[in-house]
């Protein structure tokens, strides 16, 4: 079993992560009994009310129509709150499956997705260990690798309705805090998920030993890449910025950029 704890400071962490929620959720209870014992006067009152009225010679139809209407107003909220905890599941299972390729290659811990419900209703995705506790202090790569699996579930889990074809996935140096297995994975998996990506990395570069200060696409690791991503049935291009010779801090204003295809054949 792997928690994800390394060192002492991480258990310090986390004994002050689960202090603060020890203090969050008694406030939080404190505040729910004074707001349920305000509504439970209010009822009262209301009941109280209700018995004061007579019903007298309104028709039984309409008393049933309104008995009708109240059974469906109640059906209809239960089956709103099931259908939408049933997305978020269903979210958080797309999330774990796009979270786990892109991590697992890597062999390094990386925990679990799961949607915690919030008090006003929503949810928030939180990282959790093997054994089922909250990671304290997720590493940059990890949040980060939570988030873009986030984005491709909300893709792969509305396949049916053609999202991944409507709308591309368009990232600047998403990926720089990965080490390299990851990199390729995050983007393999991007490629298998959505129709068409545009990632702009700096990521798959060489110093150019022709070049002062000058760096240049790393054709064998580009080359690798694009055998993996095709494997899938993708079309991979790539295209490279390139900066003239001589161009330095000192003289920005005649800075150019060159957009040059690759060619991979």
């Amino acid at each position: 079993m792997n928690s994800g704890i390394d060192r002492a400071t991480d258990i310090v962490s986390m004994a002050e992560v689960t202090n603060q929620d020890i203090q969050n959720y008694s406030k939080a209870k404190g505040r729910l009994e004074v707001e349920q014992e305000t509504i439970e006067k209010d009822l009262k009152g209301v009941d109280a009310r209700l018995k004061q009225l007579s019903v007298g010679n309104i028709d039984p139809i309409f008393l049933k129509k309104k008995e009708l209407l109240d059974d469906l107003v109640e059906l209809t909220a239960r089956v709103k709150e099931k259908q939408y905890k049933g997305l978020v599941q269903q979210l958080e299972k797309a999330a774990n499956f796009h979270y786990e390729n892109i991590n697992k290659p890597t062999g390094a811990f990386y925990g679990k997705i799961k949607f915690v419900e919030t008090s006003v209703g929503g949810y928030l995705p939180e990282n959790f260990d093997d054994n089922g506790q909250r990671v304290s202090n997720p590493n940059t790569s990890q949040t980060s690798s939570l988030k873009l699996s986030i984005i491709l579930a909300i893709m792969s889990a509305n396949h049916d309705r053609g999202y991944n074809n409507r709308y591309p996935l368009i990232a600047d140096a998403p990926i720089s805090d990965f080490d390299p297995l990851k990199k390729k994975s995050f983007l393999i998996e991007t490629a298998k998920t959505f129709h068409q990506s545009i990632v702009i990395i700096y990521d798959f570069l060489e110093s150019d030993s022709e070049r002062t200060n000058r760096f240049k696409p790393d054709l064998e690791k580009i080359k690798e890449l694009q055998n993996a991503i095709e494997t899938s049935g993708k079309k991979f291009t790539v295209h490279y910025l390139d900066i003239p010779d001589g161009i330095s801090t000192t003289n920005r204003s005649e800075l150019s950029v060159k957009i040059r295809p690759l060619n991979l054949i």
